[in-house]
């Protein structure tokens, strides 16, 4: 690849890959979804806030982040 170029195939293949959120089991993903929506994604306006924008902020936090979100939110504690 020369130097200034934009690889657009690698682009593509980078986001059919997908992130961290693609590594979840089906319901831990869900669970997650439902409380980025909660928490993140509150003040949005509820028909633009879909599951791949929820998967795109999940992928922008840490996986220990969500974790943690999943553990607490599991246990029934809310921290904010």
């Amino acid at each position: 690849m020369r130097k200034g170029v934009i690889d657009h195939a690698l682009d593509y293949e980078i986001q059919t890959v997908g992130g961290y959120s693609t590594t979840l089991n089906f319901s831990d993903r869900q669970k997650l979804r439902a409380i980025v929506r909660r928490v993140h994604l509150a003040q949005y306006p509820r028909h633009l806030v879909d599951d791949l924008f929820c998967d795109r902020v999940i992928d922008a936090i840490a996986p220990e982040t969500a974790a943690y979100l999943i553990r607490h939110n599991l246990e029934g504690r809310n921290h904010g």
